[in-house]
């Protein structure tokens, strides 16, 4: 966390925008954190 903010602070001209790549890292890690939680709910629903 605190290694992200101090790159996030180093690099001021980046933080009006986003870089394309950070966008899809992003989705990315979004998607597959969404498939993970979901299945993890879906096997706790089907045991009880």
């Amino acid at each position: 966390m605190l290694d992200c903010e101090q790159v996030f602070l180093k690099a001021p001209h980046r933080i009006g925008g986003f870089n394309l790549l950070e966008v899809v890292i992003a989705s990315f890690i979004f998607s597959v954190t969404a498939v993970a939680f979901l299945g993890i709910w879906g096997l706790q629903a089907r045991s009880v």
